[in-house]
């Protein structure tokens, strides 16, 4: 039983599951979709049924169109994926979100009006969403963190494939066991 197990799972079979299961772990991991999520709710939308409409309530305190693609798109550059599974120091994360900031209010200030800001409480709103989104996602891949949540997902699915016999041809540690 233990041949016919191995031979229908070759050992190219686990280096297919793995890359797919490393890929699942990413898409739940991408910040993006925080960023999709921002630039509706900067311009007072709100998701129902997979569709944003917009709350005529929220009107007064939305920012326009402009300003959210702004504000978001600057976001964008510290909240991708190729910003969570890079290797950042915390001198470079705490740098580069004070970069952010202050952009963003250069931002806010010489474009008040295109943006739709009617107050300085909206400046420091989207001064608060920057830095709490960008720090916290920055977070993630100090010291390579994330790397290594993704390096260790890939080598625990190879231990357990070869542990349940899928490794080669000579069976892996649970198949040594089964024989016995």
């Amino acid at each position: 039983m233990d041949e016919d197990y191995n031979s229908a799972v070759s050992p190219s079979a686990s280096v297919v599951a793995m890359p797919s299961e490393k890929a699942d772990m990413i898409d739940k991991i991408n910040p993006d979709k925080t960023i999709e999520i921002l630039l509706h709710r900067l311009m007072g939308e709100e998701n129902k049924n997979g569709e944003w409409t917009a709350k005529p309530e929220l009107k007064k305190r939305a920012l326009t169109y402009i300003g959210a693609w702004d504000i978001s798109n600057l976001m964008l550059s510290a909240s991708n994926l190729n910003v969570s599974i890079s290797k950042t120091q915390d001198d470079d994360i705490r740098k580069r979100v004070t970069s952010m900031i202050k952009t963003a209010m250069i931002m806010c200030l010489r474009n008040w009006k295109e943006y739709g800001i009617k107050g300085s409480d909206q400046v420091y709103f989207v001064r608060e969403i920057i830095m709490n989104n960008t720090f916290f996602t920055m977070k993630m891949s100090e010291g390579g963190n994330m790397q290594n949540m993704i390096k260790g997902t890939t080598t625990d699915q190879h231990i357990y494939h070869e542990m349940s016999g899928g490794g080669g041809k000579s069976g892996g540690f649970l198949s040594g066991l089964i024989r016995r």
